[in-house]
């Protein structure tokens, strides 16, 4: 089966009069000024993750929370109540565990406009597709299960000028892992070498495009982890099914915060996020001990 491709987009737009919806004011008044905090971590997630939605997995608070600096059960609440105000749509939270928005959605095609094709999963949408001509309805498999009739003449009439330009400018794609080695050379900064590598892990995990956010996030995971670090996290991802970067920095993120081979302490309290990463230890340790022995 193809893996996932990502899709997401490097920048998002603000509202001016964010902080005056009505949405978001019952959510400051009911969780305090942490909310503002969470709710653009969620937008950022999201709009650079899969574009118009993230999962809401047991991960999910916990990366949230460690981003912003607060606890995981006071993010679980400002989610809870985030849903409960309709910033983000009830019935789809409930029914496929799921955030997302009208909005969100509207906002990210718009950003998308100038792609020849946006996927959009069909039980997950909240927009009018005739309003688009980019835009294919799949299904959660992603096969496509409609197809714009709109875009069908564009496409046509597409063929003849786009022969005339250059072929080395794309405008419209994200950067392949061909070429995305060079996009990288103008930071003096980044270890090319060490790039590479991540790079090429990225794209034998099962992630087919690098788009420019992504390109951003590996450059982050370069600079900031060990390979060894990166190339687990990558693994346990791949063997998991949860090909999602957010996934991966989450793990990462917790190795930093607890060290990486520390145990958690058995308590009868512990969260069902602690006891995921408990296994996801002692499972690194016990490779470690089985290529040890080779």
């Amino acid at each position: 089966m193809a893996r996932k491709i990502a899709v997401g987009i490097s920048y998002f737009p603000l509202d001016t009069a964010f902080l005056r919806d009505i949405k978001v004011r019952r959510v400051l008044m009911a969780c305090g000024a942490n909310s503002i905090a969470v709710i653009l971590a969620l937008l950022s997630s999201i709009y650079e993750d899969e574009g118009y939605y993230i999962k809401l997995s047991e991960d999910l608070p916990f990366v949230i929370a460690d981003t912003v600096g607060i606890t995981e059960g006071a993010t679980k609440e400002i989610i809870s109540k985030l849903v409960q105000v309709g910033f983000f749509e009830k019935k789809l939270c409930s029914k496929f565990k799921i955030l997302t928005s009208k909005g969100i959605q509207e906002r990210y095609l718009k950003a998308c406009e100038r792609r020849k094709e946006v996927k959009i999963i069909k039980d997950y949408s909240l927009i009018n597709i005739d309003e688009y001509t980019n835009v294919v309805y799949v299904d959660i498999n992603g096969i496509d299960v409609y197809i714009n009739q709109k875009n069908v003449y564009k496409g046509t009439q597409s063929i003849v000028k786009d022969s005339k330009l250059n072929k080395s400018k794309v405008y419209n794609t994200p950067p392949s892992i061909n070429n995305i080695y060079n996009t990288a050379s103008f930071d003096a900064e980044i270890d090319q070498e060490k790039f590479k590598k991540v790079v090429d892990l990225y794209n034998y995990s099962g992630f087919q495009n690098i788009s420019p956010s992504v390109k951003d996030t590996l450059i982050e995971f370069t600079n900031t982890y060990p390979t060894t670090w990166i190339e687990e996290a990558f693994k346990i991802a791949a063997d998991g099914g949860k090909l999602s970067l957010t996934y991966i920095r989450g793990i990462l993120m917790r190795w930093t915060s607890n060290g990486k081979d520390s145990q958690f302490k058995k308590k009868d309290s512990q969260t069902d996020t602690e006891r995921y990463y408990d296994q996801v230890d002692q499972w690194t340790e016990s490779i470690k001990r089985k290529l040890e022995k080779k």
